[in-house]
């Protein structure tokens, strides 16, 4: 189940035509970049061509220069000087910018990251005394500081004096210090959204020059990415610079010795490369061990010893990914034995998990079921751990009304941290999700997909594509363009990379696309089902072997037919497959007391009221073409998975209606509401005991819905007793059923469907014997009529059944 939902609104055509006009750019190119808030030529050429000019006046930033006169002093006196960095990403490339531009002043500088295990964020109550011992001067710090108003106050009184540079939000009271560059806070400095390693960039500019500081543009530029900071102005220009820093190897040799163990080349990097290659390997030295490994790093020159550091980086993120996926794998097996159909959060707890770890495996599974998701570790006597949310949950003040449980928390709208004994976790879970559900309306839980603009197939060309790439890097607020395009036909379809993606050819009128959907190969039954889709998508440029428009999907969706009774003909005997399967799985052919419902009524106000919960069935191929003319008259595409034998509602038991539902492949226990929308088909007690929590309805059915099925199913005694005759002529001995059944196709010439009741039916009897070691015909078996099998007598139940159900609604 997955919602389309346009990120901004689209301006007027004739304003895009002018800006394109003046800017060189096609009209659809135009109309991207004015819904992005550029409707300036000027500022538009400037975001699709970024440079140095895009760089801010360091002196912009408030206390910048008297931040430059106690780093001089400190270097002119020789004063001993401490970078105190943070361990991830960003705080890593912060202080390797400063200590990179203090020891080409020959400063007496040296650095100290905490211990993420150990310690924790930014300082404690020992780092005073730490600094004094190795005799500072003057401490520097970046990405923290704001908030060590105590710890700060305590190296003042050691005689070490302080430089904060952060880009947190501060607390009530500001850190003594001599001077304090803060973004978004006290100034007009025009980039809100600066990073730490950005502030230290800015600060070694005010020292010695932009020229200067550029040779430390590419740590920036990574930071501003890993860190998922804005990519608008200023942040755009450090990562468009990193990359042309990078590509041209004008960069600490950490950076290309770490590309080198990544197999990645240096000239092909793009700032998804930093977000995905560079970043995971610098923040995994601080997850698994010690930051301090990143740093040396960006530090070391020499060849051999940047060859090593960087494989260890390498090996410390396998470790990270290793440690990741089976904390991601226990989180998924835990919400998978969970309902979810009724929770809106998901918090979990295991004192094995590795802290450092936790908060990215949060933010899958966040993803995966799209609730707002804790998951705690044990550190020491304690429980800590990270939060990921979702779009329209503010997690950080989520936990704030839960802040009772909490020793410290710390975080964002979308992020955030905390550590609670560990006898708070039962109590902090259960008010956690009662405040979501409390504040946060039920749209929020409805998996969705922003997109830039409509667009149809015609208007997706080579030129556009190239358009869309100079709109890179891609990131925080910039994101990667996607357009729409609905009502897609899947004209071909195939596997690729071992199966793990797929290429497929699309066509909308008479015009053809290609396209690739990586990592989307577990979904080709699916997708080969489906008459239409509707897809999101980045056209680009296929470079191999020549080049070609190829079109990027990065969402797809099930669309409504475009001819709905062509469709359900193609697939009519899954019906009657169906119905088969359903009896020799069904051992009570007994009808269950259904709630009567208008379920064209009943199916749309729940689909709109709530986003799990909500299953539908249609036994029969009238009833379906009806559910479907009903799904795409209300809407009711992208609020229910529509699909046929089973439904994918998962933990969370998203709404969804089933074609032709096989009974042994539902997974109805989590649903609240079930609504046959035909006729049960004799299947009542079974869905019954399937859907245990469910209430159960029934809309009305319509004369003639069975008859199709009853006359493909229908088998008389004497075609059995044929098909058993024939059954004796074969071997007798198979490896499997199917092959017991191939050989009594072959035998008899009897359609499959048929083969497969009456195997059913002999195996009922005790005529067949189906086991691990084969299938085999019973020979010496004692005579049985054919009343003593369930599937036989089914049949005629079924349409018995079907008729009552049809009396009983017409006398309602």
């Amino acid at each position: 189940m997955l919602v389309f939902e346009q990120r901004r609104e689209t301006p007027p055509q004739d304003l895009a035509e002018k800006l394109g006009r003046d800017i060189g750019i096609s009209a659809r190119a135009a109309r991207l970049l004015m819904a992005r808030g550029l409707t300036d030529a000027a500022e538009a050429e400037a975001f699709l061509h970024p440079n140095e000019n895009g760089l801010c006046d360091p002196f912009a930033l408030a206390d910048m220069h008297k931040a430059v006169a106690r780093v001089e002093r400190a270097v002119r006196d020789g004063e001993r000087i401490c970078v105190f960095g943070d361990y991830d990403a960003d705080g890593v490339c912060a202080t390797a910018i400063l200590m990179l531009y203090l020891r080409s002043r020959k400063a007496d500088a040296f650095y100290l990251i905490p211990s993420r295990h150990d310690e924790g964020y930014g300082m404690n109550a020992a780092t005073p005394g730490l600094l004094a011992a190795a005799g500072t001067k003057l401490v520097i710090t970046v990405d923290n500081g704001v908030k060590a108003v105590a710890e700060l106050e305590a190296c003042y009184e050691r005689g070490i004096e302080a430089v904060v540079t952060d880009h947190h939000i501060p607390g009530e009271t500001l850190p003594r210090c001599e001077a304090l560059l803060l973004s978004g806070g006290r100034d007009d400095y025009p980039n809100r959204h600066i990073c730490g390693a950005g502030l230290a960039l800015k600060l070694v500019e005010a020292m010695a020059g932009r020229e200067h500081a550029l040779e430390y543009v590419s740590l920036a530029g990574i930071a501003t990415v890993a860190d998922v900071v804005p990519l608008f102005g200023e942040n755009r220009a450090f990562a468009h610079l990193a990359v042309e820093a990078v590509r041209a190897r004008r960069c600490p040799g950490g950076l290309l010795a770490l590309l080198a163990a990544a197999g990645r080349e240096p000239a092909r990097v793009d700032a998804r490369a930093f977000g995905f290659v560079i970043g995971p390997r610098l923040n995994a030295a601080g997850r698994i061990e010690a930051a301090a490994h990143a740093v040396d790093l960006l530090l070391e020159r020499e060849p051999e010893k940047l060859a090593a550091l960087a494989e260890r980086l390498d090996a410390l993120n396998e470790q990270r990914r290793a440690e990741e996926a089976a904390i991601y794998s226990a989180a998924c097996a835990a919400v998978e034995a969970d309902d979810l159909c009724e929770k809106r959060s998901i918090v979990l707890y295991d004192s094995a998990w590795n802290p450092g770890v936790v908060g990215i495996a949060a933010g899958r599974v966040a993803e995966k079921y799209h609730r707002p998701t804790v998951l705690l570790t044990g550190v020491g006597d304690a429980a800590a751990g990270s939060a990921r949310s979702i779009p329209g949950v503010d997690i950080h003040e989520a936990l704030r009304a839960c802040e009772r449980y909490f020793t410290r928390f710390g975080g964002h709208a979308f992020a955030a941290g905390m550590a609670l004994p560990e006898q708070n976790v039962a109590p902090f879970r259960k008010a956690f999700d009662a405040y979501i559900r409390e504040n946060v309306p039920e749209e929020a839980f409805l998996p969705r997909a922003d997109y830039d603009d409509a667009a149809e197939f015609t208007g997706v060309t080579m030129r556009l594509a190239r358009e869309i790439a100079l709109f890179s890097p891609f990131g925080e607020g910039n994101e990667q363009v996607l357009l729409r395009t609905d009502g897609a036909r899947v004209k071909s379809l195939r596997t690729m990379g071992g199966g793990s993606h797929l290429l497929i050819t699309l066509q909308k009128g008479a015009q053809y696309q290609q396209a690739v959907y990586f990592y989307g190969g577990e979904r080709f039954a699916e997708i080969n089902e489906m008459d239409a889709c509707d897809v999101l998508y980045t056209p680009e440029i296929d470079d191999y072997n020549g080049e070609s428009l190829r079109l990027n999907l990065r969402h797809l969706r099930a669309a409504p037919p475009a001819d709905p009774e062509a469709y359900l003909a193609r697939n009519a005997g899954k019906f009657a497959d169906a119905l088969s399967k359903n009896i020799l799985y069904n051992n009570i052919c007994a009808d269950f007391p259904f709630r009567r419902a208008d379920a064209d009524e009943l199916i749309p106000r729940l689909a709109r009221a709530r986003v799990s919960g909500l299953a539908a069935l249609c036994f029969t191929r009238p009833g379906a073409k009806r559910f479907l003319a009903l799904a795409a008259r209300e809407g009711l595409y992208g609020r229910m998975d529509i699909c046929f034998g089973a439904c994918g509602g998962g933990a969370a038991a998203y709404n969804a209606a089933v074609l032709a539902p096989e009974l042994s492949k539902l997974e109805l226990s989590r649903y609240r509401t079930l609504v046959v929308y035909d006729a049960p088909m004799g299947m009542g007690e079974t869905l019954a005991a399937l859907a245990p929590k469910a209430e159960l309805f029934c809309g009305a059915p319509a004369r003639g819905d069975a008859d199709e099925l009853a006359a493909l199913l229908r088998i008389e005694r004497e075609a059995l007793a044929g098909l058993y005759r024939a059954l004796r002529r074969t071997p007798g001995v198979f490896y499997n059923r199917e092959a017991m059944r191939e050989a009594l196709v072959k035998a008899s010439g009897a359609d499959g469907r048929a083969v497969d009741f009456a195997l059913g039916v002999f195996e009922q009897l005790g005529f067949v014997r189906v086991s691990e070691d084969g299938a085999r015909l019973v020979k010496d078996a004692p005579p049985r009529g054919l009343g003593e099998s369930r599937a036989f007598a089914a049949v005629n139940a079924i349409l018995e059944n079907f008729d009552q159900h049809l009396r009983c609604y017409k006398e309602a």
